[in-house]
């Protein structure tokens, strides 16, 4: 059995979750970049979603070039994975590659669309803008694919009115409004997110935005 086919077994062995002997197989290759591109291309999902991660971990900064191949893998979730983990390691090495990301605004994966709506706006992307205005508008404005798309255009459009819905309250969409709060970064937005980690009516909220503070903000 080869050493990529040990690798192999032994993730796929694992289902997806982290597996350290894997790791540190991988860690004694000669050029694991090479097995990491041979694995990326492997029919088991759950090997390709750990190439992701053992390519940050192991490769460093080299694992870019190979993530950026991923960005076309035919699951969504390894499209994302991949993404974020280039946005991760070098916030700048995603910018080329918006073209690419607005075609995922059409995916019919909602969780993709998010995702890939975040970063672009993220990028200050202003061709994507009309983009997300069409998926919001393809729901019900009672739908969390809406309220979520919502929040990605007023944070690109009018972070105002993200600041002014965490101080309001805006219940149903706090999740998408606390993140893009912690975004924004502005004075207003990080009192508004302090108010509401003691303030708001409910402790879900609280919770929310406490968290926001600690993980965004304190450590910005």
């Amino acid at each position: 059995m080869s050493g990529n086919s040990n690798l192999e077994a032994l993730v796929a062995a694992a289902g997806g979750a982290q597996s350290a002997a894997a790791t540190e197989l991988l860690r004694r290759e000669a050029d694991p970049h090479e097995v990491l591109a041979q694995l990326s291309k492997s029919i088991n999902v759950d090997v390709r979603g750990w190439v992701v991660v053992a390519a940050r971990e192991v490769l460093g900064a080299n694992a870019i070039s190979l993530l950026i191949a991923m960005l076309d893998d035919r699951d969504p979730d390894i499209r994302v994975m991949a993404m974020s983990s280039i946005e991760d390691a070098d916030p700048t090495a995603i910018a080329p590659f918006a073209n690419r990301l607005r075609r995922r605004l059409r995916s019919s994966n909602p969780y993709e669309v998010l995702a890939t709506s975040w970063t672009l706006a993220r990028l200050g992307d202003r061709d994507s803008v009309h983009l997300v205005k069409d998926y919001r508008d393809g729901f019900d404005d009672w739908q969390w694919q809406h309220k979520a798309a919502d929040v990605v255009l007023q944070y690109m459009t009018n972070p105002d009115e993200v600041i002014r819905g965490v101080r309001d309250h805006d219940h149903e969409r706090m999740t998408w409004l606390v993140y893009a709060a912690a975004l924004i970064r502005t004075p207003a937005a990080i009192e508004a997110l302090r108010e509401c980690s003691t303030g708001a009516p409910d402790p879900a909220c609280q919770g929310k935005c406490a968290y926001s503070v600690e993980h965004y903000v304190r450590r910005s």
